[in-house]
């Protein structure tokens, strides 16, 4: 009765498949790794988070026109479920950057559900837009303003949440502004958005 016979990986002189070692060096005979067990245990795993992660609510907008300093909210998204998080994009106003230039100061709500401490800035990809433009981040340092940045990076424990002021320069002071927020380094697509009409 023959079995199969296959080179060896070190020395290349022929073998038995099933043998434990070669006869010839000692070299351990291995099977290759998608032949082992766990490496289709973990493929399963991967395959059933990335569907998992996949997988999310849709979410809605309603109409709402609050004036708040020169902005008024024109569509809200009414889910604030984001992956690990919840983003409440709150409110926006119109202020002014050192240099006098016109910027949108947008406050944002942000709750960790996750597990561990998190900071606004490394859970969350925010963005600003005027006709599909993206706003550059502003510096604010305008004496009537109260704009305060520091809650960007402030970690915040599991089930706590805090405002989040973040300024975005304004392309101009007539377009609507389009806030979306996206949880940063997920394979989902959900987003919260908001837009402001500016007046």
């Amino acid at each position: 009765m023959s079995s199969k016979m296959v080179k060896c990986k070190s020395c290349g002189n022929e073998i038995a498949a099933n043998a434990k070692s070669c006869p010839s060096c000692g070299a351990k005979n291995s099977k290759p790794i998608f032949k082992k067990w766990w490496f289709w245990l973990v493929v399963v795993v991967i395959v059933v988070a990335l569907i998992g992660s996949l997988g999310g609510d849709e979410s809605t907008t309603d109409n709402n026109n609050d004036n708040q300093n020169g902005v008024a909210e024109t569509t809200v998204h009414s889910d604030t479920k984001l992956g690990r998080y919840e983003i409440e994009i709150k409110n926006a106003r119109l202020t002014t950057n050192y240099e006098g230039k016109p910027v949108v100061v947008v406050t944002y709500g942000f709750t960790n559900n996750s597990s561990e401490p998190a900071a606004f800035f490394l859970s969350v990809e925010d963005g600003a837009y005027q006709n599909g433009v993206g706003l550059e981040k502003a510096y604010v340092l305008n004496d009537n303003d109260p704009y305060d940045e520091a809650n960007q990076n402030k970690e915040i424990k599991t089930g706590v949440t805090i405002d989040v002021d973040v300024a975005y320069l304004l392309n101009d002071t007539e377009t609507d502004v389009d806030i979306e927020v996206k949880e940063f380094m997920s394979f989902s697509d959900d987003m919260i958005t908001k837009s402001f009409s500016i007046k």
